[in-house]
């Protein structure tokens, strides 16, 4: 079984990866004057980063991890793609880096951490 530390590990890793990768590729795209290299790039960048990291969940899983810690993992990817795609919403909508005031709650598999292959988002 792995260890709590090892998963948390995991997540902060996954995280700052995330973010680096994100934030070097959409930085290099806000140079670009296309309006639709800008709004859709961005997702095929995330598209590929949730694909990449579902097959290292499934390795994972086939190697040691259990279904339980699995599924809260893919809810921390969850997180992680959910706060990069918001941030780069409101930059690119109203132009600021960050909004106040605001609240997002999280519901069902999602909101219990347990997120399963093909589970919808319930925000």
């Amino acid at each position: 079984m792995i260890s709590k530390t090892s998963f948390n590990d995991h997540k902060d890793r996954i995280f700052r990866e995330a973010v680096e990768k994100f934030q070097n590729q959409i930085f290099s795209l806000q140079e670009k004057k296309s309006e639709r290299v800008q709004k859709e790039i961005p997702l095929k960048i995330f598209e590929r980063f949730r694909k990449s990291e579902e097959q290292r969940l499934k390795r994972w899983h086939a190697s040691e991890g259990s279904g339980h810690e699995i599924a809260q993992r893919r809810s921390d990817l969850v997180d992680i793609l959910f706060k990069e795609i918001f941030d780069l919403v409101i930059e690119q909508t109203i132009e600021k880096k960050e909004i106040k005031g605001f609240c997002v709650g999280a519901f069902g598999g999602y909101g219990r951490r347990e997120m399963n292959p093909y589970s919808d988002v319930d925000i």
